[in-house]
This record gives C-alpha cells, sequence and structure tokens, in this order.
C-alpha cells in the first residue's frame, strides 16, 4: 500500500486490512514523502504490530508506480495484494482471495468486484463489477481496464519469472500498463462479489488525473493492438477509441465502419486464442453498447445492431435492444 497525504482516511483503512479473517500476511506500507500526518500514523500502527507491518519511506516522492516497485520487492509473500490508503477491505477479502488463487493455479493476476462509495453526495452509492472470466477480460482489455487495481492479488512467481514491474513512466494507468504485458504470459479472473469499499472523492486519481489516465490508456490500447499482430492504421485507432457518430468525421458511415472494426479485432482475437462464446459475448455486448450510444440516429441503429454478425440473441441482448426504439 503505497500512501501518500492520506490522513484522513488512513487508519480506518489500515484497521480493515489488520481485522481481516485471514491473518498470514505482512501489510508493507510505503510513505511516499507525505506532508500531513500519514507518516506518524503509520509509525504508530508499526509500533504496535511490528511482527505484522513493515514501513518503507520515500524521500522524495517518487510516486505511485515507484512506490509500488518498492513495496514488490520488498514483498517476501506467494501472493502480492494490492490496497489503496483511501480504501476498506472487507474482513473476509483476503481469505476468498487467497483461497481463490491456491485453488486456479492457472490464475496469475485476480481482482474482485467493489462497492462504490463516492463522497458526493449528489451520486449514490453503486456496485463495480467486472467480467469473472480469463477470455472475457482478456477481450475486454483491448477496449477497457477491467481489473480495479485496489482489489488486485498477483501471483509473485509469475512477476519474478518475466521481470514484471510497473512501468514508472505512467503516473496513472500503471496497472492497465501491466496488465497488457502480462496478458500474453498468464491468466486472468475476478471474484464476482464485491470485497472492497472503494473510495471515490476529490483527491481521488479517478478525479485528479483522468486526462492523463485517458491518454496513458489510448497508448495501452495501441500497443495491445499492435501486439496483437493487427498494425492499425491512424484512422483506425481513432475509430476504436470513438463511441458516438457525433464525433465522427462522417456520422452516416460510422456505425458501419465500426462495425467492420470490430469484426476485424474479433476475427483476430479469435486466431489467437481460439473461438470461444465468451469472445463473441463480449463483442455482442460492445457493439450493443454502441448502437445504444447512437440510438439518436433513428431507428436504423436497431436494424444494424440484429442485422450484425456480431450481434447474439440471448434475453438480456433483447431487452437491452428495446431501448434502441427510444431516440432520447
Amino acid at each position: 500500500m503505497s500512501v501518500h497525504n492520506a490522513e484522513r482516511t488512513l487508519r480506518q483503512t489500515i484497521e480493515s486490512v489488520l481485522a481481516q479473517t485471514y491473518q498470514d500476511f505482512e501489510l508493507i506500507v510505503i510513505d511516499d514523502g507525505s506532508t500531513d500526518s500519514s507518516l506518524s500514523i503509520m509509525e504508530e500502527f508499526s509500533k504496535r504490530y511490528p511482527d505484522k507491518i513493515v514501513l518503507i519511506t520515500n524521500s522524495p516522492q517518487l510516486g505511485l508506480p515507484a512506490s509500488l516497485n518498492r513495496g514488490i520487492d520488498k514483498a517476501t509473500g506467494t501472493y502480492i495484494i494490492r490496497m489503496d490508503a483511501d480504501d476498506i477491505c472487507d474482513k473476509d477479502r483476503f481469505e476468498r482471495q487467497v483461497s481463490f488463487m491456491d485453488s486456479h493455479p492457472e490464475i496469475g493476476v485476480s481482482g474482485t468486484w467493489a462497492k462504490i462509495l463516492d463522497e458526493n453526495p449528489a451520486h449514490a452509492k453503486r456496485l463495480w463489477k467486472n467480467p469473472a472470466r480469463d477470455i472475457e477480460i482478456r477481450t475486454l482489455l483491448f477496449f477497457t481496464c477491467c481489473l480495479l487495481h485496489p482489489t488486485i492479488i498477483i501471483r509473485r512467481d509469475v512477476l519474478e519469472k518475466h521481470g514484471f514491474r510497473y512501468d514508472e513512466s505512467y503516473v496513472s494507468a500503471q496497472d492497465y500498463e501491466l496488465w497488457s504485458r502480462m496478458i500474453w504470459h498468464t491468466r486472468f479472473a475476478n471474484i464476482a462479489a464485491p470485497l472492497l469499499t472503494y473510495r471515490v472523492h476529490a483527491q481521488s486519481t479517478t478525479s485528479t488525473k483522468a486526462t492523463t489516465q485517458q491518454e496513458n490508456s489510448k497508448k495501452i490500447r495501441k500497443e495491445l493492438l499492435e501486439a496483437a499482430g493487427l498494425a492499425p492504421t491512424e484512422t483506425e485507432l481513432a475509430l476504436h477509441e470513438t463511441a458516438k457518430a457525433t464525433e465522427w468525421r462522417d456520422r452516416s458511415t460510422f456505425l458501419k465502419e465500426k462495425e467492420v472494426w470490430l469484426l476485424k479485432i474479433k476475427s483476430c482475437l479469435e486466431k489467437k486464442y481460439g473461438e470461444d462464446r465468451a469472445t463473441a459475448s463480449q463483442f455482442a455486448k460492445i457493439w450493443l453498447s454502441i448502437c445504444i450510444e447512437n440510438k439518436g440516429l433513428g431507428l436504423g441503429v436497431w436494424r444494424a445492431y440484429w442485422s450484425s454478425p456480431l450481434s447474439r440473441l440471448t434475453p438480456k441482448n433483447l431487452v437491452r435492444s428495446i431501448s434502441l426504439f427510444n431516440d432520447k
């Protein structure tokens, strides 16, 4: 856990870790140049729990990826579990994640769902869900990061075998960048249960580094597509990042161009991974979401979805597609 000026939430976070039902762990906390009382709080806990807490200090501040790399280098356990200084663990989080990894030796990286605690009173609490199966995650990583960083457990020997560390040039989206390299060497999973409360507030990375995160994510997706053997053109890269016809060069041809591009990616991934119903299902969801995003184009969008080889007739897709009749 890297900490920088987190005095407001830090006690609750550390207490949620120490209260785990699974107790065979050490908590490595890295103070990254805090100027508030965070270091004092960590020192207090490390004195109370000297056999449980390992404290590392950075001076000057190194940033999150470098701090996490220091933690990885210090770790000796079979697994490395991530935690942020403003989130809250469910008491059985470690027990469930360790049990899952013990039972699935093929999985190198696994996350969980999370409860969202948004401190903006205008926003309601909600659930952050991600796909559970490896093939679903592998497919979706070409479009978005679908592993929530502070819920992650990583098999340490996978990191050591391939020399994986966070790329310290990525001040944001460093987790997505790491998964984009690990995708070719291990398998992924998510436990379909919320085992973490993820706090969103004005100082969180989600709020403060959104633009940088978007730009880094675009770069990561470009490199993933190239690593898969697609060699996308600048036009295709722009199309990959565009969801609305109103943002495209030719509004009238957007859906057809988007469909052709998605089919090209789907074909490429099926050649690499083998055909799988989960891959087809993910592309159907992506295609339906694109169509819903553009339902203002008229009823032709409904026909575009169902006439495409990307579509899949499932009860859920059928229900969602009804919204295509509403152009508002």
